[in-house]
Parts: structure tokens; sequence; C-alpha cells
């Protein structure tokens, strides 16, 4: 299991597909990675695979939800125990295109693909990560024929459907969490703690501090601003509430310790009880929706992600200016009412971030409440009714849909019907 998932799937697989690597010097796809793959990645898939099958036992038509990047093989082993399982897979972190794949050997990424084309559905966060896993196994596959425009993959005598399911949260829940008395206590401590700074405005990002959120531009932005206008210094904070990920690994000790001097070197600016960045335990769940909720400007500028339900978090919960990456996957959504930035543009962020104070409230209250009404529209029921749709489709298209699957969807009905 080591192999399989501190070796290959984190960090290998985790940077790949976020292009975290640095080519030059990284991947090296040596002796030691190609006997976690053989021995490890592919190993647990085949052994999940089967544990899956196992445990449908003697059901008509058993249904297997595979999730996420550790787990690219394992339909494979569910297709040749149960060749007429109903069996999907949904990949919550970015797709990357043909390029990004090509750093590894013909085996490997051939490999990858075709253990998802071992699925009925395969669904991705965005219609962009959907068209590149198109175009990979275009590319990769040479028996695969891909249809861009039906939005599916032919390959050995099954039709494999290649679906968009941007995940979204559940708004009564965490409108209902927001006001527990948790959420309340933590906002009351911040309360405070902005009277006793003499009401700065405020700048929240809620996110783990790894490489991939880009916190270390974010601020380096916010110090380009501070040096632009000094007058800020007092009236400006930035509040990161921030959770340690992955801290044995060697690059993400590194870059949190990039970001703890940048931080350093901001507060040392100021006077000790005038610190413009306030870092703070991000573990704490009520804390996070606490600082959304008081924020006036929440920046979520990710290098590239899957996702991050942070930008859709801070629309329902607080009244914000969202500042968005254009590679966060929320921008597909979030795009027309958020102020974009380049992940890499450390100026244009300074920029936009001083653009977001600045907004006018009315303008403000405007892009708020569109983005709150497709947040809100599309929210964590639709992304399971979409999905509960297809395979409802896909199963009437061959044999009819299992008395499980019949179960299965019956309990999403009014969300189907809705």
């Amino acid at each position: 299991f080591r192999a399989h998932y501190s070796v290959v799937a984190n960090p290998f697989l985790w940077f790949l597909q976020h292009q975290l690597y640095q080519l030059p010097y990284q991947p090296r796809v040596d002796d030691d990675l190609i006997e976690a793959w053989r021995g490890g990645y592919r190993v647990v898939n085949q052994r999940l695979g089967r544990v899956a099958v196992e445990a449908a036992g003697d059901v008509g038509r058993p249904v297997v939800l595979l999730q996420d990047y550790h787990l690219y093989l394992a339909a494979q082993a569910v297709r040749e125990a149960r060749p007429d399982a109903l069996v999907t897979h949904f990949n919550h972190i970015p797709w990357p295109g043909v390029d990004a794949w090509q750093v590894l050997p013909q085996q490997m990424r051939r490999s990858i693909c075709e253990g998802l084309l071992a699925n009925d559905i395969l669904g991705f966060q965005t219609d962009r990560y959907a068209t590149n896993f198109l175009l990979t196994a275009d590319a990769f596959v040479r028996d695969a024929r891909v249809d861009p425009n039906g939005r599916n993959v032919r390959w050995r005598g099954r039709t494999i459907w290649v679906r968009s399911y941007p995940i979204s949260l559940d708004p009564k829940a965490l409108t209902a969490f927001a006001a527990g008395a948790a959420v309340r206590t933590q906002r009351a401590n911040l309360k405070a703690r902005l009277e006793r700074a003499g009401q700065p405005r405020l700048i929240v990002r809620v996110d783990r501090l790894e490489p991939s959120k880009n916190a270390l531009r974010g601020f380096l932005a916010f110090e380009a601003m501070l040096k632009r206008e000094p007058e800020l210094r007092r009236s400006v904070r930035f509040l990161a509430v921030q959770s340690v990920s992955r801290e044995r690994l060697p690059e993400y000790a590194l870059y949190a310790s990039e970001v703890r001097e940048v931080i350093a070197r901001v507060n040392g600016m100021a006077d000790p009880d005038e610190q413009p960045i306030w870092l703070l335990d991000g573990s704490d769940r009520a804390l996070a929706i606490a600082a959304l909720s008081m924020a006036d400007v929440v920046l979520v500028n990710p290098i590239i992600d899957g996702m991050n339900l942070v930008a859709k978090e801070a629309v329902l919960v607080g009244a914000p200016v969202l500042v968005l990456s254009e590679t966060a996957g929320a921008a597909e959504q979030l795009a027309a009412d958020s102020l974009m930035v380049t992940a890499a543009d450390v100026a244009g962020t300074s920029r936009t971030l001083r653009d977001a104070l600045a907004m006018p409230d009315e303008t403000r209250m405007v892009h708020l409440r569109r983005l709150r009404a497709s947040v809100r529209s599309e929210d964590l029921g639709w992304w399971l009714a979409r999905q509960m749709r297809d395979l409802v489709a896909v199963a009437e298209g061959g044999r009819p849909p299992s008395r499980q699957l019949r179960d299965t969807t019956r309990r999403f009905e009014p969300l189907l019907l809705g």
C-alpha cells in the first residue's frame, strides 16, 4: 500500500496532474518508480477491484462507483470478474492535456487510459478536463475511436461515456453549520481581534498549505500592494486559514517554509500589534467558515485544481468579492461574476486585490446574488442527480437496470424529478 499511495498516487500522479513538476529535473521515472507502479499501484488496484466484486455478491448487475486518481486501474479487475457490471469512475483532480502525460513511459500512460476505459462512464470536474481525457485517449490508445461531439469513446466493442459533473456542496447543511454555536464563537473571536486592530478591511484565503494552492504568490501579491500603497498596512488585513498538508514530503515542507518566510517579511513591515497577515490553523472548520463569512475579499488563486469548493462556500456564507484563478475548476461556473486572475501573475493579482477592495457595494451585491444563485441551483443534489440519470441511461442502453440500480436511483428520486 505504501508504494501505491505514497510513491505513485502521492506525489507522482498528484504532481503530474497538477502540473507541479519542474520538468528539467522531475519526474524521474526510474527503477524504483516502475517497481512501485507494478508492485504497488497496479496490485492495489487489482485487489480493490476484486474486493468490490466480492462485495457485490450475487447481485444481478452490480454497480461499482470508483473515485479519484488512486484507482485508475481498478475497473479492469471489476470488468474481468463481472463483464456485466456497471462501472463508473469520477476523477476529483485535474486531467491535464496530452503534453503533460507524454513525460510518462508509453506503457504507463497507455495503461492509465485503458484502465479508465474499462469503465462505462468517466466523470470529470469540468468540460475542459473531460475534453483533455478524450484527447489523451485518442493520442495513447491506438484502437480507441473518440467521438468529441458525442463525448464518448468506442473501445473494444464498448462505448464509454465521458462527462463533466462539477462537484458542489449542500447549501442547507452549510448554512446550518454557519449558524451554529462553533462558528458563532469563532466569529466573535475574529470580530474582537478586528476591533482591536481598528476595524480593517479583510482579505481571506482558506486552503491547504501546499504548492498547488499557490499561497506563496498570493502573499507576494499582497506584499506588492502594501509596498505600492503603504497606508493600507493599517487599514487591510490578510487572514489566511491554512492547514498543513503532507509535511513529510520534501517539496511540501520547502514550500511551507518559503510561505512562512514571506509572511514574516510582510509582517516585519509593520509594528508587532499591526501585522498585516494573520496566519491561523485551518484544521478548525468552524474558524474557516467564520473567516469566509466576515471577508470583504476572498482570494482563491490555485495554480490548478479540480474544483475548489472554498470559492462556493465563500459566496454562500459571506458577502465577499471573489478573486478567482482562471485555472480553478470553479472558474467554469463562477468566472462571469468573479474578478479573474492568472495564477502566476503576481503583479496582476496585486492590482486585482486592490480593485476588489475598491468595488462599490452595489456592484459587489449584483455579482454576489448571481454567484449565490448559480451555486444553489447546481448544488450537491444536482451533482448526484446528473450522475444517477446517466447511470440509468447507460443501463437501459443494454440490459434492463438491476433491482439494486433501481433502488439506488430511487433514493435520489426527488432530485431526479426536480
